[in-house]
């Protein structure tokens, strides 16, 4: 990434609606931070936090709200890349070039492939898609979006941070699909989630399907799902980690309640930058104690 900032005249970052604080990389920031950046909300449809909520946190950045399988919002952020096209003088003889980043899992390959159906008209996939992180696993070769102008992309593997500010937000992270599901516990994903929950709907009503009541035990719960898994799909038997799975799929998926995972008052947004430059900082001071370390030994 840091070979491609010269290159790049516009940076696309794609956040989570659902984790909005927890889905940003203050990496990207330290990397293409005088880069003209254009923030994207992604999965709106799943997540119940208020629009208003944006203009408060970026005054002065531009964003949008996107569906990454909408042409619409595909074509209003190629329209952003043709204006900015048309304000450089001498024009790019090689074309505008823009980066798609973001953490794993928030749908920059599925936005890359609608971009280029809408610019270019083309329907074959160029990027590869999934529900699980990982599945850009490099920097790709540039792809052509826009022929009229010259419009290029380089797709990026999801970026995660190398430490995240408190174990809530790597829970966070776990139960939107940004970390692989061996890394955290399901069931652990699954007690974080019932928490929120509860939070938001204390009557239990999120997840009245499975049991008649709320409740604060994660293991009643899943005891709930295994049984509605069992009835439905005629199987044997179904332990915690198998009901776990389970329902965290389906709220992934938004087949169950909405759910905002991260705060959203006005302050929440400085509130975050200032603890993730914190983190940064020590992750940064600890590098180097290693690093430091490794090359003393080195030399031995």
């Amino acid at each position: 990434m840091y070979a491609l900032a010269p290159q790049v005249d516009l940076v696309l970052e794609l956040r989570d609606a659902r984790a909005p604080l927890s889905t940003r990389n203050g990496l990207f920031d330290r990397i293409l931070g005088s880069k003209r950046k254009l923030i994207l909300y992604t999965k709106n449809d799943l997540s119940p936090i208020d629009p208003a909520i944006f203009d408060k946190w970026h005054p002065s950045t531009p964003y949008k709200r996107i569906d990454c399988r909408s042409e619409k919002d595909a074509r209003a952020v190629l329209n952003v890349a043709k204006e900015i096209h048309s304000q450089m003088f001498p024009p790019p003889p090689l074309g505008l070039r823009m980066l798609i980043t973001g953490m794993p899992n928030v749908g920059k390959s599925t936005f890359l492939n609608t971009l280029r159906r809408v610019g270019l008209n083309e329907k074959h996939k160029v990027a590869k898609t999934g529900g699980m992180p990982g599945v850009t696993r490099s920097v790709s070769n540039i792809i052509r979006v826009s022929k009229e102008p010259d419009i290029y992309i380089y797709d990026s593997p999801g970026v995660f941070v190398p430490r995240t500010i408190s174990m809530e937000t790597m829970l966070t992270l776990s139960i939107i699909g940004a970390v692989k599901q061996s890394y955290v516990d399901p069931v652990i994903q699954a007690d974080y989630l019932l928490y929120h929950l509860n939070k938001s709907y204390p009557t239990g009503s999120a997840y009245s399907n499975y049991i008649s009541e709320p409740t604060n035990d994660v293991a009643v719960l899943l005891k709930g799902v295994a049984k509605r898994i069992k009835r439905v799909k005629k199987g044997g038997e179904i332990d915690d980690v198998g009901a776990a799975l389970h329902w965290i799929d389906r709220w992934r998926q938004g087949k169950e309640f909405k759910l905002l995972l991260d705060e959203q008052d006005e302050e929440a947004y400085k509130r975050w930058s200032m603890q993730e430059a914190q983190t940064l900082k020590h992750f940064k001071m600890d590098f180097e104690k290693e690093s430091k370390r490794f090359r003393k030994g080195a030399l031995l």
